[in-house]
Protein backbone atom coordinates (compact mmCIF):
# COMPACT_ATOMS: atom_id res chain seq x y z
CA UNK A 1 0.00 0.00 0.00
CA UNK A 2 1.76 3.41 -0.14
CA UNK A 3 0.41 7.18 0.10
CA UNK A 4 -0.94 9.69 -2.08
CA UNK A 5 1.92 12.71 -2.00
CA UNK A 6 -0.33 14.88 -4.28
CA UNK A 7 -2.51 15.83 -1.93
CA UNK A 8 -3.48 18.89 -1.45
CA UNK A 9 -2.24 20.87 2.48
CA UNK A 10 -4.63 19.91 5.10
CA UNK A 11 -6.07 17.16 3.65
CA UNK A 12 -5.76 13.60 4.70
CA UNK A 13 -3.54 11.59 2.19
CA UNK A 14 -5.88 9.00 0.54
CA UNK A 15 -4.00 5.10 0.28
CA UNK A 16 -4.39 3.30 -2.62
CA UNK A 17 -4.09 -0.16 -2.73
CA UNK A 18 -1.32 -1.64 -4.69
CA UNK A 19 -0.50 -5.56 -4.11
CA UNK A 20 2.66 -6.65 -6.48
CA UNK A 21 1.73 -3.49 -8.61
CA UNK A 22 -1.34 -4.74 -9.56
CA UNK A 23 -4.02 -2.05 -8.98
CA UNK A 24 -7.28 -2.47 -7.32
CA UNK A 25 -9.27 -2.49 -10.27
CA UNK A 26 -7.69 -5.23 -11.96
CA UNK A 27 -7.77 -7.21 -8.46
CA UNK A 28 -11.54 -6.95 -8.81
CA UNK A 29 -11.61 -8.53 -12.20
CA UNK A 30 -9.25 -10.92 -11.15
CA UNK A 31 -11.41 -11.80 -8.08
CA UNK A 32 -14.53 -11.73 -10.66
CA UNK A 33 -13.03 -14.18 -12.78
CA UNK A 34 -12.00 -16.99 -9.73
CA UNK A 35 -15.23 -16.72 -8.72
CA UNK A 36 -16.55 -17.88 -12.22
CA UNK A 37 -14.06 -20.27 -12.24
CA UNK A 38 -14.77 -21.91 -9.00
CA UNK A 39 -18.71 -21.60 -9.69
CA UNK A 40 -17.88 -23.97 -13.27
CA UNK A 41 -15.69 -25.90 -11.18
CA UNK A 42 -18.50 -26.49 -8.47
CA UNK A 43 -20.83 -27.59 -11.35
CA UNK A 44 -18.26 -30.26 -13.39
CA UNK A 45 -17.69 -31.78 -9.31
CA UNK A 46 -21.22 -32.37 -9.10
CA UNK A 47 -21.55 -33.80 -12.39
CA UNK A 48 -19.16 -36.49 -11.96
CA UNK A 49 -20.41 -37.06 -8.75
CA UNK A 50 -24.20 -37.68 -10.45
CA UNK A 51 -22.55 -39.23 -13.28
CA UNK A 52 -20.85 -42.09 -10.40
CA UNK A 53 -24.11 -42.35 -8.69
CA UNK A 54 -25.88 -43.36 -11.67
CA UNK A 55 -23.62 -45.77 -12.34
CA UNK A 56 -23.53 -47.48 -9.01
CA UNK A 57 -27.26 -47.14 -9.07
CA UNK A 58 -27.29 -49.28 -12.71
CA UNK A 59 -25.08 -51.87 -11.38
CA UNK A 60 -27.26 -51.96 -8.19
CA UNK A 61 -30.10 -52.77 -10.70
CA UNK A 62 -28.17 -55.30 -12.64
CA UNK A 63 -27.14 -57.04 -9.65
CA UNK A 64 -30.53 -57.10 -8.14
CA UNK A 65 -31.92 -59.00 -11.79
CA UNK A 66 -29.27 -61.26 -11.83
CA UNK A 67 -30.10 -62.50 -8.51
CA UNK A 68 -33.50 -63.24 -9.49
CA UNK A 69 -31.84 -64.53 -12.54
CA UNK A 70 -29.92 -66.78 -10.03
CA UNK A 71 -33.73 -67.74 -8.27
CA UNK A 72 -35.20 -68.79 -11.34
CA UNK A 73 -32.35 -71.13 -12.63
CA UNK A 74 -33.08 -73.46 -8.88
CA UNK A 75 -34.51 -76.95 -9.02
CA UNK A 76 -37.59 -75.73 -7.13
CA UNK A 77 -38.94 -72.98 -10.11
CA UNK A 78 -36.83 -75.06 -13.02
CA UNK A 79 -39.18 -78.15 -11.68
CA UNK A 80 -42.44 -75.88 -11.79
CA UNK A 81 -41.92 -74.18 -14.91
CA UNK A 82 -40.97 -77.66 -16.66
CA UNK A 83 -43.87 -79.83 -15.00
CA UNK A 84 -46.71 -76.65 -16.17
CA UNK A 85 -45.16 -76.96 -19.58
CA UNK A 86 -44.98 -80.34 -19.80
CA UNK A 87 -49.02 -80.61 -18.45
CA UNK A 88 -49.59 -77.92 -20.85
CA UNK A 89 -48.39 -79.30 -23.95
CA UNK A 90 -49.97 -82.88 -22.54
CA UNK A 91 -53.30 -81.56 -22.78
CA UNK A 92 -52.85 -79.80 -26.22
CA UNK A 93 -51.47 -83.04 -27.85
CA UNK A 94 -54.76 -84.67 -26.33
CA UNK A 95 -56.38 -82.12 -28.19
CA UNK A 96 -58.09 -83.04 -31.67
CA UNK A 97 -56.14 -81.29 -34.38
CA UNK A 98 -59.67 -80.22 -35.88
CA UNK A 99 -60.47 -78.55 -32.62
CA UNK A 100 -57.14 -76.57 -31.96
CA UNK A 101 -57.78 -75.44 -35.68
CA UNK A 102 -61.38 -73.85 -35.10
CA UNK A 103 -60.59 -72.61 -31.56
CA UNK A 104 -58.33 -70.72 -33.64
CA UNK A 105 -60.29 -68.57 -35.75
CA UNK A 106 -63.61 -68.87 -33.54
CA UNK A 107 -63.36 -67.00 -30.10
CA UNK A 108 -66.29 -69.09 -28.28
CA UNK A 109 -64.43 -72.28 -29.37
CA UNK A 110 -61.27 -70.57 -27.90
CA UNK A 111 -62.67 -69.84 -24.67
CA UNK A 112 -64.33 -73.05 -24.49
CA UNK A 113 -60.91 -74.66 -24.57
CA UNK A 114 -58.95 -72.11 -22.49
CA UNK A 115 -61.48 -73.40 -19.84
CA UNK A 116 -61.12 -76.51 -19.91
CA UNK A 117 -57.27 -76.12 -19.94
CA UNK A 118 -57.38 -74.54 -16.66
CA UNK A 119 -59.77 -77.19 -15.27
CA UNK A 120 -57.91 -79.76 -16.27
CA UNK A 121 -54.32 -78.84 -15.99
CA UNK A 122 -54.82 -76.17 -13.18
CA UNK A 123 -57.43 -78.76 -11.08
CA UNK A 124 -54.40 -80.88 -10.69
CA UNK A 125 -53.56 -80.29 -6.90
CA UNK A 126 -49.79 -80.59 -7.75
CA UNK A 127 -49.52 -78.65 -11.06
CA UNK A 128 -51.56 -75.72 -9.34
CA UNK A 129 -48.83 -75.57 -6.98
CA UNK A 130 -46.72 -75.45 -9.73
CA UNK A 131 -48.29 -72.61 -11.20
CA UNK A 132 -48.20 -70.75 -8.04
CA UNK A 133 -44.77 -71.09 -8.00
CA UNK A 134 -44.21 -69.67 -11.16
CA UNK A 135 -46.70 -66.69 -11.30
CA UNK A 136 -45.16 -65.25 -7.49
CA UNK A 137 -41.59 -65.73 -9.08
CA UNK A 138 -43.00 -63.45 -12.17
CA UNK A 139 -45.02 -61.09 -9.49
CA UNK A 140 -41.92 -60.10 -8.02
CA UNK A 141 -39.99 -59.74 -10.92
CA UNK A 142 -42.80 -57.42 -12.35
CA UNK A 143 -42.60 -55.44 -9.31
CA UNK A 144 -38.93 -54.85 -9.02
CA UNK A 145 -39.41 -53.81 -12.72
CA UNK A 146 -41.96 -51.40 -11.96
CA UNK A 147 -39.87 -49.90 -9.11
CA UNK A 148 -36.96 -49.22 -11.24
CA UNK A 149 -35.35 -51.58 -8.88
CA UNK A 150 -34.25 -54.23 -11.95
CA UNK A 151 -32.58 -53.83 -15.04
CA UNK A 152 -34.99 -54.00 -17.72
CA UNK A 153 -32.72 -54.89 -20.71
CA UNK A 154 -31.52 -57.99 -18.73
CA UNK A 155 -34.71 -58.74 -17.46
CA UNK A 156 -35.93 -59.28 -21.28
CA UNK A 157 -32.86 -61.38 -22.06
CA UNK A 158 -33.15 -63.96 -19.67
CA UNK A 159 -37.49 -63.85 -18.56
CA UNK A 160 -39.09 -62.84 -21.88
CA UNK A 161 -39.25 -66.33 -23.40
CA UNK A 162 -40.05 -68.36 -20.31
CA UNK A 163 -42.77 -65.75 -19.18
CA UNK A 164 -44.52 -66.26 -22.81
CA UNK A 165 -45.43 -69.29 -22.95
CA UNK A 166 -46.97 -68.73 -19.20
CA UNK A 167 -48.85 -65.68 -20.16
CA UNK A 168 -49.46 -66.96 -23.51
CA UNK A 169 -51.73 -70.01 -22.10
CA UNK A 170 -52.66 -68.82 -18.95
CA UNK A 171 -53.64 -65.29 -19.45
CA UNK A 172 -57.34 -64.90 -19.50
CA UNK A 173 -56.95 -67.16 -16.05
CA UNK A 174 -54.58 -65.00 -14.55
CA UNK A 175 -56.81 -61.90 -15.45
CA UNK A 176 -60.00 -63.70 -14.30
CA UNK A 177 -58.15 -64.31 -10.77
CA UNK A 178 -57.13 -60.49 -10.51
CA UNK A 179 -60.31 -59.12 -11.63
CA UNK A 180 -61.98 -60.91 -8.92
CA UNK A 181 -60.05 -58.97 -6.44
CA UNK A 182 -59.61 -55.65 -8.52
CA UNK A 183 -61.50 -54.74 -11.79
CA UNK A 184 -59.58 -51.18 -13.01
CA UNK A 185 -56.03 -51.83 -12.09
CA UNK A 186 -53.53 -54.24 -13.67
CA UNK A 187 -51.69 -56.90 -11.96
CA UNK A 188 -48.11 -57.22 -11.79
CA UNK A 189 -48.35 -59.98 -14.54
CA UNK A 190 -50.24 -57.64 -16.54
CA UNK A 191 -47.53 -55.41 -16.06
CA UNK A 192 -44.69 -57.64 -16.78
CA UNK A 193 -46.43 -58.34 -20.46
CA UNK A 194 -46.01 -54.71 -21.34
CA UNK A 195 -42.42 -54.32 -19.82
CA UNK A 196 -41.30 -57.58 -21.50
CA UNK A 197 -43.33 -56.77 -24.58
CA UNK A 198 -44.72 -60.04 -24.56
CA UNK A 199 -46.17 -61.55 -27.75
CA UNK A 200 -49.82 -61.88 -27.80
CA UNK A 201 -50.09 -65.25 -29.39
CA UNK A 202 -51.79 -68.25 -27.86
CA UNK A 203 -51.11 -71.48 -27.19
CA UNK A 204 -54.03 -73.52 -29.52
CA UNK A 205 -51.88 -72.08 -32.23
CA UNK A 206 -48.45 -72.29 -31.43
CA UNK A 207 -49.61 -76.22 -30.48
CA UNK A 208 -51.67 -76.76 -33.93
CA UNK A 209 -48.51 -75.15 -36.01
CA UNK A 210 -46.24 -77.74 -34.11
CA UNK A 211 -48.42 -80.54 -35.09
CA UNK A 212 -49.54 -79.72 -38.76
Amino acid sequence: MTADRNHQPGEEPQLKLRLLNVSEGRWSVLADFLTVVAVIGAFITAGFAGLEYFERREAMRAERTLKLVDLWEDERHRAAFRDLGSATLVFYRSVDIEDLAYARSNQRARENLERKLFTTVLGRENIRNQFETVTSFFARLSLCLSGNLCEHDVARTFFSSPFASVWNCYAPYIELQRSSVTSNVPGPLENLAVTLQSENARCEAATLAERR
